[in-house]
């Protein structure tokens, strides 16, 4: 975990926390099936699969954002900040 701090902290700058977060949650949710004996190579292997799923459904369903104001607007839109509330696209 202290690897994927270091890691993150290097290629970002910022999100540490998140990253541990993210890691705990991850090692949790696969804590039921190591005590069921299911091999670790199994459960990366399934993480993969489930990663190229998300590519796929990025792909087919995702929108390209066209400039800065647009990714602001979308940011605003998902979180419902009223601090972005008069930015318009363009």
């Amino acid at each position: 975990m202290i690897e994927l701090a270091r890691a993150q902290d290097e290629e970002v700058g910022d999100g540490t926390t998140s990253v541990i977060i993210l890691a705990g949650e991850v090692l949790g949710a696969v804590e039921s099936f190591l005590e069921k004996d299911v091999h670790p190579t199994v459960i990366v292997n399934a993480y993969f699969r489930a990663l190229d799923e998300l590519v796929k459904l990025t792909n087919e369903l995702g929108v390209s954002i066209l400039d800065y104001y647009h990714f602001i607007y979308i940011v605003a839109y998902l979180t419902n900040l009223q601090i972005f509330s008069s930015i318009r696209l363009q």
